[in-house]
């Protein structure tokens, strides 16, 4: 299907899109903390980096990735390591 603009999109093509988005939100959730996760470890700005990882932790609350959420925890609580 070739690519359109949203302003040229019909009703139908939309929708397909939002279905699509919905039905694959945990992979799009995935998809976002791989590559913030990319451009927190190039990020040469201490508070930047932190930032990045507190919003990828926040991501992976939404999504309700449990065991993410506890692996990322167990992160923060020794974010020294990771400042180093």
């Amino acid at each position: 299907m070739e690519e359109k603009r949203l302003t040229r999109r019909t009703s139908e093509e939309q929708k397909h899109i939002d279905d699509v988005v919905k039905d694959n939100t945990s992979f799009f959730y995935l998809e976002l903390i791989k590559e913030w996760f990319f451009q927190f470890f190039y990020v040469k700005d201490t508070k930047e980096a932190k930032n990045i990882f507190k919003e990828i932790g926040r991501w992976i609350y939404e999504a309700g990735f449990e065991e993410l959420d506890s692996w990322w925890y167990r992160l923060a609580k020794n974010w020294w390591t990771l400042e180093n």
